[in-house]
């Protein structure tokens, strides 16, 4: 795996290139997460992919501006990368937060990309109708306003990782060590704070429940994979969206239901999401050959 800063768009961002040759594809984070939460998915596809993944901005190695966290302006660092590389055009998986970025990417350049993969992420509104909050913007954000972790030190970090996760196996491990301790912050007084800030992440989820999905589904030119997670709160409403618009997506956009899968699919279930999304993207390049 090769490492490189990126300039875009004012910042600079951490690209993870792990393969060179192929069709690229292009891994999108959840929200306080980083490039290592791929670490279980990213192997299945060296082998017939370009693959790439990014810490977005305010996250992991990349820089952390003090404003400017709408989702369309991840959408531009995410143009600025690929510009970068020299990517004509990728495939996108995104991971929730990543999800959101990928949709309005393949929305306003849809020249950029060839499919997107959505796992359990831009299937229902913030706010709204059937959203996922019901308060109002004002209370919204006065609820997420939080002071952020400190810890004395990373193994203290470490152990308040374990403690508040349903499950700890090695690509959770991983993921850990190697992505969110190794991009501890040192701040005031020494103590050790995530990278990703509460003021960014307020600012994330701000944005996220002004944004609204249809439109920007009205503009997909791209097959879309949608990766509902199974044993979410809001999977009859998520499954519900997916069924008012998929008939409009482009061939073969679909929708697969993984059993037992909560929001962040990539370390239980790592295996069947990789298998589920290389079968769509097999199908896709079929469907470009036959046409």
């Amino acid at each position: 795996m090769k490492k490189r800063k990126v300039r875009t768009n004012g910042i600079e961002i951490m690209v993870h290139q792990y393969s060179s040759t192929g069709t690229p594809i292009l891994f999108l984070h959840f929200i306080s997460g980083n490039a290592f939460v791929w670490n279980g998915v990213v192997p299945a596809f060296t082998s017939c992919y370009q693959a790439y993944a990014i810490d977005m901005r305010g996250h992991g190695e990349s820089d952390q501006p003090d404003y400017g966290y709408e989702i369309e302006v991840f959408a531009i660092d995410l143009l600025g990368v690929l510009d970068a590389l020299e990517l004509e055009s990728v495939h996108l998986v995104g991971s929730s937060l990543g999800c959101y970025v990928a949709l309005f990417f393949a929305a306003t350049f849809p020249e950029r990309v060839r499919s997107i993969s959505l796992s359990d992420g831009a299937m229902q509104n913030h706010s709204g109708p059937r959203g996922k909050f019901a308060t109002s913007r004002d209370e919204h954000i006065r609820q997420l306003q939080q002071p952020d972790l400190l810890f004395p030190s990373v193994s203290a970090y470490v152990q308040h990782e374990k403690q508040r996760r349903k499950a700890w196996n090695s690509l959770v491990e991983k993921a850990v060590l190697e992505g969110w301790a190794s991009s501890l912050r040192v701040s005031e007084g020494g103590f050790l704070s995530p990278a990703t800030t509460n003021h960014t992440y307020t600012q994330i989820m701000t944005a996220l429940y002004d944004l609204k999905l249809e439109p920007l589904y009205a503009k997909i030119k791209c097959p879309v994979l949608f990766l509902p997670a199974a044993k979410h709160q809001f999977f009859e409403w998520k499954n519900q969206f997916i069924q008012r618009i998929i008939s409009d997506l482009p061939f073969p956009s679909r929708s697969v239901i993984l059993p037992e899968t909560e929001h962040i699919m990539v370390f239980e279930h790592a295996a069947s999401l990789c298998q589920v999304i290389l079968m769509f993207l097999d199908q896709i390049d079929v469907n470009r050959l036959d046409t």
